[in-house]
């Protein structure tokens, strides 16, 4: 040991040789080796009785090596238990995979489509009985609908609905245009984030999950459910998981870009929380694309196990459409200050009959006619002369491509109208 002479006790008679035959050797602290440990006792010195010091209460658990001294650690790795730790760089990096855009109360998404007031009413009622059901079987809701039909004006009232009550759990509105959330990578984080949002341990369980794996975002949805939803809600008391709001609203599947990502969204779903019986209540909106179609339809994985809602069948939105119209013209006239009605029930019955049932036409037409820089009265003609020829059949979309002419042309025009000195020097 190249230490073991110095260890080594030698007559006192030699340590003043030993210092003269070795001067280059520098002198060595007297404390630097000297154990704190008390010296032994002299044999000829009687030793009194001593008892051992009281340890105190929770000390055990924080002193690893009690009374060791002289000593050093290597390569120490020190596993704390999941229920000491804490899980804050775990929640951080989960929130860094979050599309915060995909929340129902974005600011991305600042006044989103909703329903109007007294519209929808019955269908609104339908959803919201079934959420709150929490008895019944069935744990999925699948809304489906042609583009421009409502769907996520629905989910976005629902969802207001469920967040006043305090029984919204989580929502995802997909987006084609949003890197973020046309597609399924971000769609598990962003629900656990908001399950976090709402009970403090399941947040810490969850940050602790993504310390225990950080490549837990790289992997299947199936995993990433299981680690940080399932297992963590699972290990709550059962008054806390109790209280847990339950409701998770999805919308707009269609709009997750990649048909396999929509898949395989829908596998999880089943999965996880519907094989797992879960208490949460999911309600699902897309077109009827050919993922959910061969889903739902019979032989599907999720045919028979889902409540159907199918808005082009079996929903009829005119009388609906009929109040907003109407409702928005009135507006218009407040806005302008007007007295006098500016609309007949004739121009009212034209974009409803235009609509065929679908909102979009008459969401187009309202804000076209509502732009306040422009007439209303010109714009209504303008919608109404558009209409001409528009419904011969051949194209169920003829209406709907006429207003959106004038749209664009509008924008045009607008476009050339534009003095670069004025407007932006």
């Amino acid at each position: 040991m190249r230490f073991s002479r110095l260890w080594k006790r030698s007559p006192k008679t030699k340590a003043k040789s030993h210092e003269e035959s070795d001067p280059q050797t520098p002198p060595i602290a007297p404390n630097l080796f000297q154990s704190n440990q008390p010296r032994p006792p002299d044999s000829s010195t009687p030793t009194p009785s001593q008892s051992p010091p009281e340890v105190p209460q929770g000390s055990q658990a924080q002193s690893v090596f009690a009374h060791a001294n002289n000593f050093h650690l290597e390569h120490f790795h020190y596993n704390q238990p999941d229920d000491q730790r804490q899980g804050s760089s775990g929640w951080e990096q989960l929130l860094k995979a979050t599309s915060t855009s995909a929340l129902h109360n974005s600011r991305a998404r600042f006044d989103p489509p909703k329903c109007d007031e007294d519209t929808r009413v019955e269908l609104i009622r339908e959803i919201s009985t079934w959420i709150e059901d929490r008895d019944s079987p069935t744990q999925l809701l699948c809304m489906t609908g042609a583009a421009g039909s409502g769907k996520s004006a629905l989910q976005q009232t629902v969802a207001e609905g469920c967040a006043s009550k305090g029984i919204l759990a989580a929502s995802f509105f997909f987006n084609t245009g949003d890197t973020t959330r046309n597609n399924i990578s971000r769609i598990i984080p962003t629900l656990a984030y908001q399950l976090g949002q709402k009970n403090r341990t399941l947040r810490r369980m969850i940050g602790v999950a993504v310390e225990d794996d950080g490549l837990i975002f790289d992997q299947s949805l199936m995993t990433q459910i299981e680690r940080l939803i399932l297992r963590p809600i699972a290990r709550l008391a059962p008054s806390e998981s109790a209280s847990l709001p339950y409701a998770i609203l999805i919308d707009g599947l269609d709009e997750c870009t990649e048909e396999r990502d929509q898949r395989e969204l829908l596998r999880t779903i089943h999965d996880s929380f519907l094989n797992h019986r879960s208490t949460f209540r999911i309600f699902l909106a897309s077109r009827p694309e050919l993922a959910i179609f061969e889903a739902l339809e019979s032989g599907g994985h999720l045919h028979g196990i889902t409540y159907p809602i199918r808005l082009s069948d079996d929903y009829d939105a005119t009388s609906d459409i009929r109040l907003t119209v109407r409702r928005n013209f009135v507006e218009i006239g407040l806005r302008r200050r007007w007295e006098h009605a500016w609309f007949t029930e004739e121009d009212v019955e034209a974009i409803v009959a235009a609509a065929s049932g679908q909102y979009i036409y008459a969401a187009t037409a309202i804000r076209y006619i509502s732009e306040p820089r422009r007439s209303p009265v010109e714009r209504l003609r303008a919608i109404r002369s558009s209409q001409s020829g528009t419904h011969d059949g051949t194209n169920p979309f003829g209406p709907l491509d006429a207003v959106y002419a004038l749209v664009l042309t509008a924008a045009k025009e607008g476009y050339e109208a534009i003095d670069n000195r004025h407007d932006f020097l």
